[in-house]
């Protein structure tokens, strides 16, 4: 590619970038005109009823609602600037479930302007009119809807070993609040249907190029996730690609170029729209204070003593802990990659092929997200934990995809 061409193909990617990103803060925009009073009468009496931080100690909140984030997420911009451009952007939450004991005017605040929060685009229309058990309810439909279409799209096209390796991967890991709350589970239906629309097309390319594709999906991912699984929306997409790559016997060394640039791409949307956001927020956000930035994330990344274990974490008790808190589906994909290796063994076919390397090294990122990202991932292990998933998918489905085939002749048939 010329000059001309990646000066042509730079423009293309801003001009969208641009666009899209005008169109989400649009949406917030628009979203904070609904009226408090709707949202307020909806949101106070379940909230009441809920509790935010139970069972801190490790294992016992696997299978517990994240409600802290659900208070977050119904309280988003209620009672927030009367500036409408202020108030999209300042994220105006009550924190622990505060609104549903105090008038908004009395219960502690703060303006959560580091995310986009970009879920009330949904929740605010929403919750003016319904309530937020019922709005966990239609969350789970979506999320059901949005994961069947994938698996049955994906089983047609590469046989039943996906659909066991996805049983296997995804019933015995924690994901209550993936599955039933707004404020987690959008990445996980945006990751659903993109991979659903890759495994549509084929694998190949048609109205929109795979580049254009993933910086979107970087984007959404930074607009409605509020930290909890962002990768999965690089990785499962990245999956179905692989897929169709291993099918079509693509050489390796072409299928990791393209791994690695749709991967910096994606980043590119993501931290890009994120930035965006802080931008936005330091200029028009009374109180947004870039120093205070700077150490949240700090933070995020770092190895210091742990506030929620009060204990000291290193990278390698980071993994430890995401083992610990997805043990049982560890246990049974493990027993299906040891009987693959049995089988492996006894045919003597235990050797490792490169076709295996472009979806070992996607399996490869949602670990090395969870590390960079330690203090993180140990704060919050009870939500950050399903990040695993796809990295046991592909352990299960190589493994099973090898042990439902058929041994292949390795010379003429004589009758």
């Amino acid at each position: 590619m010329g000059r001309g061409g990646i000066f042509e193909s730079v423009l293309r990617y801003c001009g969208v970038f641009l666009f899209v990103g005008a169109l989400l803060w649009l949406a917030v925009i628009a979203a904070n005109l609904v009226p408090d009073a709707a949202i307020e009468r909806n949101v106070a009496p379940i909230l009441s009823q809920e509790t935010s931080w139970e069972g801190i100690n490790l294992g016992t909140r696997s299978w517990i609602l994240d409600t802290f984030t659900e208070c977050i997420g119904d309280s988003i911009g209620i009672s927030g600037s009367e500036n409408i451009i202020v108030r999209s952007l300042e994220s105006r939450t009550f924190d622990e479930c505060t609104i549903a004991r105090q008038s908004p005017s009395a219960a502690p605040h703060r303006n959560y302007w580091r995310y986009w929060h970009g879920y009330q685009i949904i929740s605010r229309p929403a919750l003016a009119l319904i309530s937020p058990v019922s709005l966990r309810d239609l969350n789970q439909l979506a999320y059901v809807g949005a994961l069947l279409a994938l698996l049955i799209l994906a089983t047609s096209s590469f046989g039943p070993a996906l659909a066991l390796a996805a049983v296997a991967a995804g019933s015995l890991v924690p994901t209550l609040s993936q599955f039933s709350l707004y404020t987690h589970s959008l990445v996980w239906i945006i990751a659903f249907v993109a991979a659903a629309y890759l495994i549509r097309i084929n694998g190949e390319p048609k109205r929109i190029s795979f580049g254009i594709l993933f910086m979107i999906l970087g984007m959404l991912t930074s607009f409605f996730d509020f930290l909890t699984n962002p990768i999965v929306t690089l990785t499962i997409p990245l999956i179905a690609l692989c897929l169709f790559w291993r099918r079509q016997g693509s050489p390796v060394p072409q299928q990791i170029s393209r791994l690695l640039k749709y991967s910096g791409i994606w980043m590119i949307g993501y931290l890009g729209f994120w930035s965006v956001k802080w931008g936005l927020a330091l200029l028009f956000v009374p109180g947004a204070d870039l120093r205070d930035l700077v150490q949240v994330v700090e933070h995020r990344a770092g190895n210091s003593t742990n506030e929620t274990l009060s204990v000291t974490v290193n990278r390698l008790g980071g993994i430890k802990i995401l083992a610990w808190q997805s043990r049982m589906a560890c246990f049974l994909v493990g027993g299906i990659l040891l009987a693959a290796l049995t089988k492996a063994f006894v045919r003597r076919e235990l050797r490792f092929e490169s076709g295996l390397l472009p979806l070992s090294l996607v399996a490869c990122l949602p670990l090395g997200w969870a590390l960079v990202a330690l203090n993180h991932t140990v704060q919050h292990h009870w939500f950050v934990t399903p990040i695993v998933v796809p990295s046991l998918f592909v352990v299960a489905f190589l493994s099973l995809d090898y042990l439902l085939a058929e041994r292949e002749q390795s010379g003429p048939h004589h009758g």
